[in-house]
């Protein structure tokens, strides 16, 4: 007689199980044999700064627990990427944040050199975490304010952490450059801070679009005006730059610098005719990136996209 269907599949996940529950077990047993052999090599490449220390545990942490042997026995990148789907389900999932962040911490000790661990755990603080405590109703306006603010550090430190362990990844400037220049209620951004970052990505093979956004920081950074002009009017002579933000932000530093006219892009090469004009720059007076407008209100004002302020007689 054939078996039920039922215990059809109890058999097929009793076997299914089984054989997690003995791949788990072959690791940890290799991990405990190479313990002797692989702890002097950690040891020497720790001294020697190629690695980074083990992180410690506490004992109410049971996860790294579980995986000492591994850890210990070399196979730290399959612990890191156990601690990984841990950070990534269930302490996501249970919106704890503060464990979210150890896991991270743990992560990157674990794994150093993926830098890709790096940039999610910085995005984790700074997006999901750093928001939804703004938006915690069970804490004052204080609290939320606060919290906020130190999960958004948290993601610069992880960040510089990251960058002084791979100090040629243009990825990690990037990211830092992106979570520096973040605008968000309680979060202050650090243009000029966020400018130099893609500068550096730029510099390391981050290419046309970091030298960009490189640009867009400046422009919006105080005291930074020509310094953004010059990459600006630099930009400009490649034809992929032609675009809406970028040249939108030229018509203003030429206005905020009050450049002569023999010194300015032109209007026709800026814009390329007055249609072009009216919707670039009318969009951009309402952007919500802090961008500056001058001039901007006069100019749809002439061009009749806007009517002209009455003067108070």
């Amino acid at each position: 007689m054939a078996p039920a269907p039922s215990s059809l599949r109890q058999h097929r996940l009793f076997r299914s199980g089984g054989r997690v529950l003995l791949v788990v077990a072959c690791f940890t047993a290799f991990g405990w044999l190479m313990t002797p052999l692989t702890e002097t090599v950690r040891k020497r490449e720790t001294d020697d700064r190629l690695l980074s220390p083990l992180p410690a545990n506490s004992s109410s942490d049971a996860m790294p627990q579980q995986l000492a042997f591994i850890t210990l026995g070399g196979l730290r990148t399959l612990g890191a990427a156990i601690l990984k789907m841990d950070a990534a389900i269930d302490c996501m999932d249970r919106k704890d944040w503060p464990m979210v962040a150890k896991r991270f911490d743990q992560i990157t000790a674990l794994a150093p050199h993926i830098t890709y661990y790096w940039i999610e755990g910085a995005d984790y603080l700074a997006n999901n975490a750093a928001t939804d405590v703004r938006e915690d109703a069970s804490l004052t306006e204080s609290e939320r304010i606060r919290a906020s603010r130190s999960y958004y550090r948290q993601a610069v430190a992880l960040l510089q952490k990251g960058i002084d362990n791979n100090p040629e990844s243009w990825e990690l400037y990037n990211a830092l450059g992106r979570t520096l220049s973040i605008i968000r209620r309680g979060v202050s951004p650090d243009f000029a801070a966020a400018a130099a970052a893609y500068g550096k990505a730029a510099t390391l093979g981050g290419g046309n679009l970091a030298e960009r956004q490189e640009f867009y920081c400046l422009a919006r950074a105080r005291g930074k005006e020509r310094e953004a002009w010059n990459l600006g009017k630099h930009l400009f002579l490649d034809p992929d730059n032609h675009l809406p933000v970028l040249a939108c932000c030229l018509f203003v530093l030429q206005n905020k610098l009050h450049l002569p006219e023999n010194e300015r892009i032109p209007f026709h090469k800026l814009f390329q005719n007055d249609a072009r004009a009216k919707t670039w720059l009318t969009r951009f007076l309402h952007n919500d990136l802090r961008h500056s407008t001058d001039g901007v209100r006069e100019e749809l004002e002439r061009l009749g996209a806007l009517p002209k302020k009455q003067e108070n007689k």
